[in-house]
């Protein structure tokens, strides 16, 4: 992309959000994600995790399987993950970040600029998918109780996975845009996992009112929309968990919520508590 590709209004978009996350510096932190390769078969991408355990020392515990935004794990996306992770390690339930992004070589910033989203939900949602196959054959972990849990694009991305799998893994979706008719083209889920999307009232780039509408189509053609809770943060923007993130441009503002991030804890951990989930 050139500097001038930045003058129209589309692109102007992509270009001042990617200004916005480059000018972060990596938050510090003892606990920065150490990456491994997940085990590929020829002709399968590279995908990168990184794992957080559980505090506790329990010899099988739960665990979550974070999917970042659409600009990758860059520092703003990390300090989110480092934070949500801490929180689940406090109560017993181990994380793992997957990045889509590192293991194929590509820079999530680059990602990012060109909107590639619709084309990347099915290769996330794939690697999700990969990254539980691997986990279920450690010694540590409760195959039993694993959650996806997304962030923007991420949550699009569960959201995919629950649409593709056969297998129904519980999901929370933080500020996810809701896919628009989807249920005009696709039968009706019955089977549709426990979840929780958890929205900024003030959200611009993922407005409720999608998430409302994507729930309301479902129901009408007797899927279990029930099965999906919806929560919106009052006056809250996108990326509201994001550690010191702030800006606006012209499809909407990013900015740090204190009270909406606790809120959004208090709203997961009610949810893992009907999931049956202990919760120290």
């Amino acid at each position: 992309m050139r500097p001038t590709d930045c003058l129209d209004g589309p692109r102007l978009a992509r270009c001042l959000w990617l200004a916005i996350l480059l000018s972060a510096s990596p938050l510090a932190s003892a606990d920065a994600p150490q990456w491994m390769t997940l085990p590929q078969a020829p002709g399968q991408d590279g995908v990168q995790v990184a794992l957080t355990k559980a505090e506790g020392g329990s010899p099988r515990s739960p665990v979550v399987v974070f999917l970042h935004g659409s600009c990758g794990t860059e520092p703003y996306q990390l300090g989110s993950f480092e934070q949500w992770s801490r929180w689940f390690a406090a109560r017993g339930i181990a994380t793992l970040l997957v990045d889509s992004y590192r293991g194929r070589g590509l820079d999530g910033s680059l990602v990012c600029r060109t909107d590639a989203s619709p084309g990347w939900l099915g290769k996330r949602a794939d690697d999700a998918a990969r990254a539980i196959d691997w986990v279920l054959t450690t010694d540590w972990v409760d195959v039993d109780r694993v959650l996806v849990f997304g962030e923007s694009q991420g949550g699009r991305s569960a959201l995919a996975l629950a649409f593709r799998s056969k297998r129904r893994y519980p999901t929370v979706g933080m500020y996810i845009n809701c896919p628009q008719d989807y249920w005009k083209t696709h039968d009706a889920m019955s089977d549709f996992p426990p979840s929780l999307v958890i929205l900024g009232e003030l959200d611009a780039l993922a407005p409720p009112e999608r998430c409302r509408t994507f729930l309301s189509e479902l129901r009408a053609k007797g899927g279990n929309a029930d099965a999906i809770s919806l929560v919106v943060m009052p006056g809250a923007y996108h990326a509201f968990d994001f550690p010191g993130i702030s800006g606006r441009f012209s499809i909407g503002r990013v900015e740090y919520s204190g009270a909406a991030t606790e809120a959004s804890r208090k709203e997961v951990g009610a949810f893992l508590a009907r999931l049956g989930w202990s919760s120290r």
